[in-house]
């Protein structure tokens, strides 16, 4: 019989998983954006890569696996 999970250890895994999906999502977002060469595009690469951008991607994509599908 398996030992019950704490809430510590759940709590623990559920940082694991935010930080591995939000270093996806970070190099993926690095992979897409352009190199920042004029003002607009530091603009935009600045907005995207701020750091609050990665819940709504992570929260995505833990749904995206719950339901059963790729979520790369």
């Amino acid at each position: 019989m398996a030992t019950p999970m704490t809430a510590e250890t759940v709590k623990l895994m559920t940082a694991d998983l935010f930080s591995e999906r939000r270093r996806a999502v970070e190099q993926r977002l690095a992979q897409l954006l352009p190199a920042a060469a004029d003002m607009v595009s530091q603009s935009v690469r600045h907005s995207l890569m701020a750091p609050a951008k990665r819940v709504r991607a992570v929260l995505a994509m833990t749904t995206v696996h719950a339901l059963g599908g790729d979520e790369k």
